[in-house]
């Protein structure tokens, strides 16, 4: 087989990706891929939103920025994480070596709105405010997000059993 670079080498050593993984048909990667676009636009929305807030503190506190940077801190380092996180998932989406990093970001993000839900939950039965559409979207997203890196892995990690296997076999 020819292509305009030169012949291409189809031995099982030589593939970085099998073929069969940009198939629709993968189990978890159009989760992944719908997940990591969903993830990508809720935490860009985020990001616009600190900046907006930041200018408004800046004006209303005038010197106090210290303290408005302290305020939005968290804020700004869960978005960061949340588009990174979505940016490797579509990276891995199209390379599946990749998606052990999306495990990690995807579980970072999870554990990270679940402390966040049950806290809120327990200032809600205490009385006081609590927003359940600010931190329930998160959670489901950030939970498709985990569970279709999972998917995906798992796939590809059994892929690799099953070559190594059959190669052992010959």
């Amino acid at each position: 087989m020819k292509n305009r670079i030169g012949p291409i080498d189809t031995s099982a050593e030589s593939r970085a990706i099998p073929p069969e993984f940009l198939g629709p048909i993968v189990k978890g990667r159009n989760t992944l891929k719908v997940a990591s676009v969903l993830v990508i636009i809720f935490y860009s929305i985020g990001i616009l939103l600190f900046g907006l807030y930041a200018v408004l503190l800046l004006f209303l506190w005038g010197e106090g920025v210290g303290k408005a940077v302290l305020l939005l801190l968290p804020f700004g380092l869960v978005c960061g994480v949340g588009l990174t996180a979505g940016i490797l998932g579509i990276q891995a989406s199209r390379n599946p070596k990749k998606t052990t990093v999306c495990l990690v970001f995807g579980g970072v993000l999870l554990i990270y709105y679940g402390f966040s839900f049950i806290w809120g939950m327990a200032n809600l039965m205490s009385g006081k405010a609590f927003s359940i559409l600010l931190f329930v979207p998160a959670l489901i997203l950030s939970a498709v997000y985990f569970d279709g890196a999972y998917r995906y892995d798992r796939y590809y990690r059994d892929y690799l059993i099953q070559t190594q296997s059959e190669e052992e076999a010959f």
